[in-house]
């Protein structure tokens, strides 16, 4: 599972932080506060006034002084990737965290770690539980909403909800 925090929603987002985790363990994680300088990357307006309506521990997370720059942020996740043995990749939304990693990687001419058609979309597998067994499975939140990390644990155990609901 993985989660971005961005300054924008298209593909060629300034990327602000990279969380993951794998589906059958969240304590094997990743993370990265990416540093907010030089990424040459897309900025909008929309998303900076709804970065300054998150908590400040979020705010605090991303613009934080100690982050490392994009490219090896991205090689980093690439390795955590490829350690993982994971061939799939899921998102809360693979049209955006999965393309802005796809564009970031070809950005810094790395090769995007899945293939294209190995993206798993968390919204899909919530509109089907809905649709079969009559409810969301959302577990209790932990952590701190939009930080990168806590949003794809918290996606994780939403799928492993999901998963063992449909096992029954």
């Amino acid at each position: 599972m993985v989660d971005l925090e961005t300054l924008d929603t298209e593909p060629n987002a300034h990327i602000l932080s990279i969380g993951a985790c794998m589906l059958h363990d969240t304590d094997q994680n990743f993370y990265r506060a990416i540093g907010t300088k030089e990424q040459h990357r897309s900025v909008s307006n929309d998303t900076l006034d709804w970065w300054c309506n998150q908590s400040q521990e979020a705010q605090d997370e991303v613009l934080r002084e100690t982050n490392v720059i994009l490219k090896d942020a991205l090689v980093d996740f690439i390795q955590f990737y490829k350690e993982s043995s994971a061939t799939h990749i899921w998102a809360h939304g693979c049209d955006f965290d999965c393309s802005i990693l796809h564009h970031a990687f070809r950005q810094h001419d790395l090769k995007t770690p899945w293939m294209f058609w190995n993206t798993e979309h968390t919204r899909t597998a919530i509109s089907m539980a809905k649709r079969f067994k009559n409810q969301t499975f959302e577990p209790d939140r932990q952590g701190v909403y939009h930080n990168a990390l806590a949003d794809a644990q918290h996606q994780t155990r939403w799928m492993n909800a999901i998963f063992e609901a449909f096992k029954e």
